[in-house]
Formats: C-alpha cells, sequence, structure tokens
C-alpha cells in the first residue's frame, strides 16, 4: 500500500495538472473572447460598409432612372421633331410638284408658240419667195 507521502505526491501531481489545464483554458479563454471582440469589431465595420454600398446603390439607381427618364424624353423628342420634318419635306414636296407642273405648263406653251412662230416664217418666207417670182415675172 502506499504511504501517505506517496498519496500526498500523487495529489500534488494531479493538482498541478490540474492547475496547467486550468492556465491552458484560461489562456483560451482569452484567445477567444480578444477572437469574439475583433469579430465584433469586423461585423460592426463590414455593416458600416454594407450601408455605405447600399447607399451608393440607391444614388446609383436613382441616377439610373434620370437618365432612362431624360433618355425617354430625348427619344420623344426625336419622335416629335422628325414627325415636324417628315410634315415639312412633304409640303415642300407638294410646293416642288405644283412648281414642276407650272414649268411645264410654261414650256408646252412656249413650245406652241415656238412651232407657231416656226409656220409664220415658213409662210412668210414662202409668201416673199412667190411675191418676188411675181415680181420678176411681171
Amino acid at each position: 500500500m502506499a504511504t501517505q507521502a506517496q498519496k500526498i505526491a500523487e495529489i500534488e501531481s494531479k493538482v498541478n495538472s490540474v492547475a496547467a489545464e486550468l492556465r491552458f483554458q484560461e489562456t483560451l479563454m482569452a484567445r477567444t473572447e480578444s477572437i469574439i471582440s475583433d469579430l465584433a469589431e469586423l461585423t460592426g465595420e463590414l455593416k458600416s460598409k454594407a450601408a455605405v454600398q447600399d447607399e451608393r446603390m440607391g444614388r446609383m439607381l436613382e441616377e439610373l432612372k434620370h437618365s432612362h427618364e431624360d433618355i425617354e424624353d430625348l427619344r420623344r423628342s426625336n419622335i416629335k421633331q422628325d414627325t415636324e420634318l417628315l410634315n415639312k419635306l412633304d409640303r415642300i414636296e407638294e410646293r416642288s410638284a405644283k412648281r414642276f407642273e407650272a414649268i411645264e405648263d410654261r414650256m408646252s406653251k412656249l413650245e406652241q408658240y415656238k412651232w407657231f412662230i416656226i409656220g409664220a416664217v415658213t409662210v412668210i418666207s414662202f409668201l416673199m419667195q412667190m411675191a418676188g417670182e411675181l415680181m420678176h415675172m411681171s
């Protein structure tokens, strides 16, 4: 059987082992608390950054909405201007067609006068030639 001194030595050895385990557990606990503290700080920073990013996204979406509205306004304006331009071109085409018809009428009349004058000159020259021959004959 073990003597009392051996039992005390064995108990002291177990106490020392438990004390070492306790110090190890305390060290682990301190590290865990430090890590939890760091994680809490990082979580706060991430939430802050996420809030900033959400705000930026909101502004960007608002700007995109305004840009889309501006583009739509420009498109409507372009359609209106195109319609007005096409209407003006139609009116110009109508006026040009009327002018062309008027010019054609004038050219037709001039052509008629030209043939009338050519005919008159031919008749006059024929009559003058006949008159000249009649004068020579008499």
